[in-house]
């Protein structure tokens, strides 16, 4: 598998994502003024730019999202239970784990962390192995990158990191330092 940047995926869909809630402000606006427009001509007028706003927003570019979806989908074809259904719920959980970890961005140099989609556990009377995606980034020069996909056996734990040691070290200086 060939590593893929999901730092410009992130930041595109950050831009997407601002740019689709400006349209949908823009077009919730159009609409109130064709509401309080006293002529039909004016509220027409009124209807059809919010209508274009509307139109703009329901046909924007994800494509974006296109090489990773397509990673995906490949890995998991073979499998009866997909994991992660799109790139777009992947990079949530990622992203969800970024912003918790409220660590800066420049300590993540090297960096690894584990991701799986399903963690927990199962009852004795499960008859199997359960498996779940896991999803392997590496942070170099400062850019995430889906280094491997990998099946494996369900753990407890759903996200493991392997820090780098200026990661820990940040980590560490953080929760020892206080300010006031």
């Amino acid at each position: 598998m060939k590593n893929i940047n999901i730092s410009n995926i992130i930041l595109a869909a950050e831009k997407a994502e601002k740019a689709k809630a400006e349209l949908k402000h823009e077009a919730d606006r159009a609409l109130k003024k064709a509401e309080q427009c006293a002529t039909t001509e004016g509220r027409a007028k009124w209807q059809e730019i919010a209508s274009d706003f509307l139109n703009e927003l329901a046909t924007y570019d994800v494509s974006f999202y296109k090489p990773l979806d397509e990673t995906l989908a490949d890995f998991e074809k073979p499998y009866r239970v997909r994991n992660f259904e799109t790139a777009k719920n992947l990079l949530a959980v990622f992203q969800k784990f970024l912003d918790v970890t409220d660590i800066p961005k420049k300590h993540f140099d090297g960096t690894v962390i584990y991701l799986r989609a399903y963690a927990g556990t199962f009852p004795a009377a499960y008859n199997g192995v359960p498996t779940t995606t896991e999803a392997i980034f590496s942070n170099k020069n400062g850019k995430w990158y889906l280094i491997s996909l990998d099946r494996v056996t369900v753990k407890k734990d759903r996200i493991t990191c392997a820090f780098s040691t200026a990661t820990k070290l940040a980590i560490i200086k953080k929760y020892t330092s206080l300010y006031f």
